[in-house]
């Protein structure tokens, strides 16, 4: 088994997994072997992987050819080796991160896979489907790939509750809260990357283990914080979005989980057009999916909304929720606002009074619900004091 992976940023190896998983295996095998295999391929792969010169010494340098030319010669020299590997032993090459690929790597991929349906290599390659749009050049490979070299895709999903539940368990070798898995499993979505750094900053920070390795089970999901390595991830994931896109998404993350469209687009100030197309781009994204009602929406992790909404300072977070809610009003009517959404306002004052100690004072845990009532009141006050003044005057 060889194996190479791809590496974010500007600039990277080119045919970066393809020249790490040829070098590991110039360092691993007999280099009279290694001679064989190459045959004439040596000289121009030696250009791309240093590491067969260290092994060979003598290989020759290549006939200098046109651009196009060397780039077939390049791909050519490549598949012989892999090929000639192959008719010794079976060989599986595992590609990783090829959402990271650049246009030379995929082109490479494409032209050795056209080879393996005739000798004994297995491709496997890795990627983060969240991270690929219509324009990189894995989206079109793998429809061409199809028609080329037909291939088996294993979609790898998240964790269910219970497997969340065993990994917990089997690090502190007891069983944690059943309320703490859930919350957890909620908040990460089962996915195993945010999972590991939830867990990891949640050890490190000792908010939910003791020193004797025992569960805390009295600690909230809102108060956990969010890890450094996926506030990253999630910022990068963000940072491809328009402008108009981040700012429907800003609003729709001071909702306790579903949004309306209407409503986050008339507090983020977007047009039905604009709205429209910002929902499509967190759609592509799969920041976002759609919600069990029609024209509601969710995110795909409750850590993304966490991340948006912490990004934002409490005045800003007070002031969004007073906008959702005088928006829901507008759109339902004061009556219609109070059947449907009680619960919901009665969630965002919460989060702007007890979360961010805004316009009430310290709230304990137990009187939240009924003083961040009385703050969104307040709140609501206001306008309709001055719409009132107004008229008098």
């Amino acid at each position: 088994m060889l194996w190479g992976r791809c590496y974010e940023g500007e600039w990277s190896p080119p045919f970066g997994p393809f020249a790490e998983a040829i070098a590991e295996y110039a360092r691993a095998v007999e280099p009279e072997i290694l001679r064989k295999e190459l045959g004439y391929g040596g000289p121009p792969l030696a250009r791309l992987v240093p590491a067969l010169r260290d092994r060979l010494p003598d290989l020759g340098e290549p006939t200098p050819l046109a651009p196009e030319e060397e780039r077939f010669r390049l791909l050519d020299a490549t598949s012989r080796l892999l090929i000639a590997i192959s008719a010794r032993t079976p060989l599986v090459l595992v590609l990783d991160d090829l959402h990271w690929a650049d246009r030379g790597t995929i082109a490479m991929l494409r032209h050795v896979a056209r080879f393996i349906g005739r000798n004994r290599i297995m491709i496997i390659g890795a990627y983060r489907d969240v991270e690929l749009d219509r324009q990189h050049p894995l989206a079109d490979a793998l429809g061409a790939l199809r028609r080329e070299s037909p291939y088996e895709r294993i979609p790898l999903k998240g964790l269910d509750v219970h497997e969340v539940g065993e990994l917990m368990s089997a690090l502190a070798t007891v069983d944690a809260p059943e309320a703490l898995v859930k919350a957890i499993s909620a908040e990460t979505d089962g996915n195993p990357f945010f999972l590991r750094e939830v867990l990891l900053h949640l050890i490190e920070e000792g908010k939910v283990l003791r020193q004797e390795w025992r569960w805390i089970s009295d600690v909230e999901i809102e108060e956990l914080g969010i890890p450094e390595g996926v506030r990253q991830v999630i910022g990068r994931r963000l940072s491809r979005l328009s402008d108009a896109a981040n700012r429907l998404l800003g609003v729709a993350s001071a909702f306790n989980g579903t949004f309306r469209f209407d409503i986050a687009a008339s507090v983020a100030a977007l047009d039905e057009a604009e709205a429209l197309r910002a929902i499509d781009e967190a759609l592509g994204a799969q920041l976002l999916r759609p919600g069990a009602e029609a024209d509601s929406y969710e995110f795909t992790h409750a850590l993304i909304r966490h991340t948006l909404f912490g990004e934002m300072n409490p005045s800003r977070q007070v002031r969004i929720h007073r906008q959702i809610a005088e928006a829901m009003e507008k759109i339902w009517g004061r009556a219609g606002l109070r059947a449907r959404c009680r619960d919901r306002i009665s969630v965002f004052a919460q989060r702007s009074t007890a979360r961010r100690r805004a316009g009430c004072g310290a709230c304990d845990r137990r009187g939240r619900s009924r003083r961040g009532r009385l703050c969104l009141r307040r709140s609501h006050s206001v306008p309709q004091a001055r719409a009132r003044t107004a008229a008098s005057g």
